[in-house]
């Protein structure tokens, strides 16, 4: 799963382990597909930037990627995965004024 960012300020990024009911910031419960779970939290993103999603996955690890809440600066996105899959970890890659956050999974 990659997540692109243009700018100049790197955002903060954590990744949490997440357990159902898995619910957005005005606390409704969302129905995500998937038998584990990735929070993936991003800081200091700009106010008002614009945010385009593509939620496709190219892989049958991801079975669904849900935003969660988008306020003040802070983005956070779940990832329901399959749990024969294994989470590896993340790499930030710069290039310019684009950086790339990939979340990596083990088939």
């Amino acid at each position: 799963m990659t997540f692109e960012y243009f700018g100049t300020k790197l955002p903060t990024v954590e990744i949490s382990d997440e357990k159902p009911p898995i619910t957005n910031y005005p606390g409704d419960n969302l129905h995500m597909k998937g038998r584990a779970f990735k929070g993936v939290h991003i800081h200091m993103v700009v106010w008002d930037c614009n945010i385009r999603e593509n939620f496709r996955a190219a892989t049958s690890t991801i079975k669904d990627v849900k935003q969660t809440e988008q306020f003040e600066g802070y983005v956070s996105y779940v990832i329901g995965y399959s749990p024969k899959s294994k989470y590896i970890g993340k790499s930030i890659v710069r290039a310019g004024r684009l950086t790339k956050l990939v979340i990596k999974f083990k088939r």
